[in-house]
């Protein structure tokens, strides 16, 4: 029986990839960016998702060999979504449930929960190598 503490622990774990996501993919544009990489990094660092993400598409696809696929782009994009649902709705549609619905909410928005982070898992993992390679690429780390 899933309970209420799992639910916390992996939305948390949710979030928490959802940010390193989006911080790989500023970190990846102020690196493929020309010039000094902390200005680069300054400029992105307190801008939006969508926007930074959209102009390291157009970055990446310019190149002869672009890091992510179309399909990798799509999923890029649905982060934000995916983290909006969590922080504002995630809870919402079973909290104020009573008894076996309470229970039921919980596990249908469990399954959800973990279909999300299989996704943000595997998408985090494939960020941070392109990331390092972005930094080693682009002369940002020896």
């Amino acid at each position: 029986m899933i309970t209420i503490k799992d639910f916390h622990a992996l939305v948390g774990e949710t979030i928490m990839l959802c940010q390193c996501i989006e911080m790989d993919i500023k970190l990846m544009y102020a690196g493929m960016q020309k010039g000094n990489f902390e200005r680069n990094l300054e400029e992105v660092r307190h801008k939006a998702l969508g926007p930074v993400l959209a102009e390291l598409e157009e970055l990446d696809i310019c190149s002869v060999n672009p890091y992510f696929s179309v399909r990798d782009y799509e999923l890029l994009y649905e982060i934000k979504d995916i983290r909006n649902y969590w922080v504002h709705k995630g809870y919402a549609s079973f909290i104020y449930l009573q008894g076996e619905k309470w229970q039921q909410g919980l596990e249908e928005r469990y399954l959800k929960l973990v279909s999300d982070y299989k996704k943000l898992d595997l998408l985090a993992t494939e960020a941070q190598n392109v990331r390092l390679d972005v930094m080693k690429r682009f002369g940002r780390i020896k």
